[in-house]
């Protein structure tokens, strides 16, 4: 069976040479290998797109800017994990790790891999590649995509991509929700979900 790996990110604008990967949902088709949800803090904040950071509610979400054991000037290369030993999904319990560690397990994790999403290959894949390349990694998934647009489109006869709107909507119908739209992490799972569910119509 091929190694398929749903990936979404949250960033601070749509530039991959200007703005920032703030959030990384993974969630591995296989069951038994380990789903992960990092936060990154963003160290360009001011260069930011207004409109990016309002979609994904980044100050909403963004749950550890004001963490009094950190300051700004220290956490460039800090990340918080959510752990989830023993549980199938993050508990929600934070735990601070590296940049550098968080990306070595991703760069491990998607070696390899066929990545899962919407926009995947044209949006996700860049973002997280320049990022692991200033960490020293190389990216190795494959260079074939799963966008889940055009798998929908391909599985239900439409003549065209279809939006992650118009899945949703589809897929609710048949008790397939999205737990929280433009989170990193639901939206991964999201993506694995919808993904079985349409293969399985198919």
């Amino acid at each position: 069976m091929p190694k398929i790996v749903s990936l979404d990110l949250e960033t601070t604008g749509l530039s991959v040479e200007r703005h920032e990967v703030w959030e990384i949902g993974i969630v591995p088709l296989d069951s038994g290998r380990d789903q992960m949800h990092f936060q990154f803090q963003p160290v360009d904040l001011e260069n930011a797109e207004a409109q990016a950071l309002q979609v994904n509610s980044f100050y909403e979400r963004f749950d550890w800017i004001g963490d009094p054991r950190l300051a700004r000037d220290m956490t460039v290369d800090a990340v918080i994990k959510d752990e989830d030993e023993g549980t199938e999904s993050p508990s929600g319990h934070k735990a601070l790790t590296g940049a550098a560690e968080a990306l070595w397990k991703i760069a491990k994790e998607l070696e390899g891999a066929t990545l899962l999403g919407l926009n995947v290959g044209s949006f996700d894949a860049p973002f997280l590649a320049a990022m692991m390349r200033k960490y020293g990694h190389a990216p190795t998934w494959s260079h074939r995509s799963l966008d889940l647009g055009s798998f929908a489109a391909g599985a239900w006869g439409a003549k065209a991509p279809l939006s992650g709107r118009a899945i949703e909507d589809r897929l609710e119908k048949q008790g397939v929700v999205n737990r929280g739209a433009h989170d990193a992490y639901n939206d991964a799972l999201w993506n694995a979900d919808a993904y079985r569910f349409i293969l399985e119509g198919a």
